[in-house]
């Protein structure tokens, strides 16, 4: 729904939203396709894709890429466990921005954090892990703790807000050119 709610604030801008399920993606376009007056909107594109498998048509046309609570294979892929992040990399055009907001707690996502091969979780080592996969990939990147969840616009931000013991990360970052 961000891409959506996006969309219909700021109309000088197309947006682009990836959704690998179907089902969600029925739910959004039965919005965006209304009559303008009833909500729809012009200025949007839904694409039924994945970060492993994206378009070669969106290589290098982001300015501005949002990745919210990711999990699964985008974790990973935000984490810098998967080369996917290139895929993120390709996509954005060389004045982007790319922004990951993600929250992991080592005892309530121990399963994942696992499967991920993260095997112990402080703030400082995993800053240290990300800033080197992202400039491995080409991106310059800064991390930092978000106290405020108030700045991610999302349904999920809203519901995570009220578990006070959960922290949050956010990642912000701009590619350079590889030598």
């Amino acid at each position: 729904m961000f891409v959506y709610h996006s969309a219909l604030r700021d109309h000088s801008t197309f947006f682009i939203g990836l959704e690998p399920n179907t089902r969600t993606l029925q739910k959004i376009s039965e919005k965006i396709h209304r009559k303008l007056k009833n909500g729809g909107i012009r200025n949007a594109l839904y694409l039924r894709s994945s970060i492993e498998n994206l378009p070669e048509e969106l290589s290098g046309i982001a300015k501005e890429v949002f990745v919210f609570f990711p999990w699964g294979s985008l974790l990973a892929a935000v984490l810098g466990k998967e080369k996917t992040l290139s895929q993120i990399h390709r996509i954005c055009a060389p004045d982007a921005r790319l922004e990951v907001v993600f929250s992991l707690e080592f005892t309530k996502d121990r399963s994942e954090m696992e499967r991920l091969g993260i095997v112990s979780f402080s703030i400082e080592a995993l800053e240290s892990i990300l800033l080197e996969a992202y400039h491995a990939t080409g991106f310059e990147a800064q991390i930092h703790p978000l106290a405020n969840l108030s700045e991610v616009p999302t349904t999920w931000a809203r519901r995570l807000a009220q578990n006070k013991e959960r922290s949050f990360l956010k990642l912000t970052a701009h590619p350079f050119a590889k030598p």
